[in-house]
């Protein structure tokens, strides 16, 4: 690992630190987390299972045995896992975008500061109730790196390989949100390999196959799975059942655009709340401060990576890769029968989960494209 990347890790951290763990010390247990606050102490495992299973997630409480066994009923190493567990998320996608652009430090790690504290989702403080979520979401992250450096080192392919599709098993039997992520895949192996490799197109298209054939295997076995134990069980959200569903998907297609406006758009204008600029309050102070410190601080380090070499004519695969992941981020959503604007703010957030890496690369990318001038963006 270089230099430049330690710095870029290290600026990662703070940005975490900063938007989150600060106020780790004031933060409790909030809303769902006592669901399972509850279940753990009064009835154990037992309980947890039952409830999850109901809920369709039995895979999940593997988080949660593990979680109250190594952290108990204390609210602030429950709110630093959670944290830690985003804050790893993100460097794993950092090191995902580096792999795949490694001429766009500037924008991955930009992309990757957006990722983090995207301000859609707003449930953070919900330490216990989405730890299992959280955990998916580093899986994922952690097997599509796996299955990228047994790509980039076809000696060791195996040694990659093999965790990559645990975690690729793990993730998806954790917590269903991240399914349709999956489906991106073999995308991410051909654009690897067709600018890795000087491969004919059919070459490309039979490595691209051959490499996803296991973890589609894997994807086809949950989907089998989490659909017929649905039906045996009586949970809601059957995947198939609502893929022939014609009023589902008539209702998707009339709402995705106003979804995505929601995301992409109106997310931002809770930044700019005139309360949050009313002189006095400490927690404006607070904010200022941040603001001030972090502004000062990312400057001067992308000042120098601004004038490395030109990122822009990455701008269009970048995104067009952002737009295909909120697409397919969404997917779980839609088969679930959820239209996110119409759920009720702040719970609505969760859905954005799977999107967030494609929000934050389609907003740093629309940054690019505006602002031309290095040093001002």
């Amino acid at each position: 690992m270089t230099k430049t990347h330690r710095i870029d890790i290290i600026t990662i951290v703070a940005i975490g630190l900063l938007a989150f763990g600060l106020q780790i010390p004031w933060l409790g247990f909030f809303q769902d987390d006592w669901n399972f606050v509850f279940l753990s102490s009064a009835r154990g495992a037992q309980g947890l299972l039952e409830f999850l299973t109901i809920d369709g997630r039995p895979g999940a409480v593997w988080v949660y045995i593990l979680g109250f066994a190594v952290l108990g009923y204390k609210t602030a190493l429950w709110q630093a896992f959670s944290l830690l567990l985003r804050v790893l998320t993100t460097i794993n996608f950092w090191m995902v975008l580096k792999s795949l652009w490694p001429e766009r430090r500037y924008g991955n790690l930009v992309a990757s500061a957006f990722f983090l504290a995207y301000p859609f989702f707003t449930l953070q403080p919900l330490s216990v109730a989405y730890a299992p979520h959280f955990m998916a979401y580093f899986l994922y992250s952690l097997s599509i790196l796996f299955m990228i450096r047994a790509l980039e080192r076809p000696e060791k392919y195996l040694h990659f390989s093999i965790p990559a599709i645990l975690g690729m098993f793990t993730h998806l039997f954790t917590v269903e949100y991240f399914v349709g992520l999956e489906l991106l895949r073999p995308l991410v192996v051909g654009f690897f390999v067709s600018g890795r490799e000087n491969l004919s197109r059919r070459e490309t298209l039979r490595k691209v196959l051959i490499t996803w054939l296991p973890y589609l295997l894997t994807l086809v076995f949950f989907v089998i799975w989490r659909s017929s134990f649905s039906m045996s069980t009586g949970v809601r959200n059957n995947p198939l059942r609502v893929l022939f569903d014609s009023g589902q998907i008539v209702s998707v297609v009339r709402n995705m655009f106003a979804d995505f406006v929601l995301m992409f758009v109106n997310s931002w204008f809770k930044l700019i709340e005139p309360e949050l600029f009313v002189i006095g309050p400490i927690r404006n102070f607070y904010l200022f401060g941040i603001i001030i410190i972090g502004a000062f601080c990312f400057y001067f380090l992308t000042k120098a990576i601004s004038h490395e070499e030109d990122e822009s004519r990455h701008l269009k695969g970048v995104l067009l890769a952002g737009a295909l992941i909120v697409a397919a981020g969404m997917l779980s959503t839609y088969v679930a029968g959820f239209i996110v604007h119409l759920k009720n703010p702040l719970w609505n957030s969760r859905f954005s989960l799977p999107t967030l890496l494609g929000l934050a690369m389609m907003s740093s990318g629309l940054i690019e494209a505006v602002i031309t001038s290095k040093n001002i963006r």
